[in-house]
Order: structure tokens, then C-alpha cells, then sequence
């Protein structure tokens, strides 16, 4: 048993830390594809309006 939790606890460890930077980076993550789509969004938005002036 004590080789099983020798083994189990430093995953359990690994585990919760990957989570938390997860947890810590995600809205600056969500923020970036955010950002992107908006800057996606606002060419295509200037691209349509140029080319209805042309």
C-alpha cells in the first residue's frame, strides 16, 4: 500500500497544480481567441464596406 501512495500522491500533486495554472490562465486565454475573433470581425466588416464603396 505504501508503494500505491508513494506513487498516487505526487499525480494527485501534478494534477492540481496543472489545474490551477488552468484555472489562473484561462481568461487571459479566452481573452486572446476573443480578441482575435474581434480583429477577424472588424477586416471582414471594412473589407465588405470598402469594397460596397469601390
Amino acid at each position: 500500500m505504501k508503494n500505491v501512495s508513494r506513487v498516487i500522491m505526487p499525480l494527485i500533486g501534478v494534477i492540481l497544480i496543472l489545474g490551477g495554472l488552468y484555472l489562473v490562465l484561462k481568461p487571459k486565454i479566452d481573452a486572446y481567441f476573443i480578441h482575435q475573433d474581434n480583429v477577424k470581425k472588424i477586416e471582414q466588416y471594412e473589407n465588405s464596406t470598402n469594397h460596397d464603396q469601390n
